[in-house]
């Protein structure tokens, strides 16, 4: 399962190392699949693996948040 998945079902913010190694999986793999040269349409079909759309956009003040 998806480890983004996973901290959204136990409705907790992920910790920011966590993040960070996410986000850099992620980039290796697009890149690596070549992505990143498809057209912003075609991307959906290849987020099977990592669920961007539940990366955060809001965080949590900075004294909650965990390394």
């Amino acid at each position: 399962n998806d480890l983004l998945v996973w901290y959204t079902n136990k409705d907790e913010f992920p910790p920011i190392l966590v993040l960070r190694r996410y986000l850099k999986l992620a980039f290796m793999h697009f890149k690596d699949t070549a992505v990143f040269d498809l057209p912003i349409s075609e991307i959906d079909n290849y987020t099977d693996i990592f669920r961007l759309d539940l990366l955060p956009y809001r965080f949590p003040q900075p004294a909650s948040l965990r390394l």
